[in-house]
């Protein structure tokens, strides 16, 4: 599904700040998508299972899809922590209940001056990362994951 998109991405020729993932393994999406249950009430989106299933996030430029933490990657490829999902996410969380903020959402990505979130009810939005106000809705996962690639093409 997201194949085409990581092929055209890689052949940018990313910088050596740039880092493309190989795919999450299944031992990897699960303990993720358990920690997310757990941790956020939350589970992983179909749409973003797909895409760790072909690549466990990269960042390009500043742009970021997130991947599996280190703490759920058996042994072989670590993560810098703050491209992994679990540890943007827990920090968000805490930022916000320092703020007196609500923060249901779980961050997918993140683009210069916006955040790509689900909500617990499974819609999917693009938000001010400072405010958490919702700048736009998406029909669903993939359409916010292709968008997110869009951007990255266009910048």
């Amino acid at each position: 599904m997201y194949e085409k998109d990581l092929a055209q991405l890689r052949e940018r020729s990313p910088s050596r700040r740039d880092r493309i993932g190989a795919p999450a393994s299944v031992e990897q999406i699960r303990a993720l998508d358990q920690a997310s249950k757990r941790e956020f009430g939350i589970a992983l989106p179909e749409a973003y299972v797909e895409f760790l299933r072909v690549c466990n996030g990269f960042r390009v430029n500043d742009s970021r899809i997130l991947g599996a933490d280190a703490e759920t990657l058996p042994g072989g490829e670590t993560l810098p922590a703050l491209d992994g999902f679990l540890s943007v996410n827990r920090s968000r969380r805490a930022e916000f209940a320092r703020s007196g903020l609500e923060n249901d959402v779980i961050i997918l990505s993140w683009i210069d001056r916006s955040t790509f979130v689900m909500k617990p009810n499974g819609t999917f939005w693009e938000q001010d990362p400072l405010s958490g106000e919702d700048i736009e809705q998406f029909m669903g996962g993939t359409t916010l994951i292709r968008s997110v690639f869009r951007r990255v093409f266009e910048t």
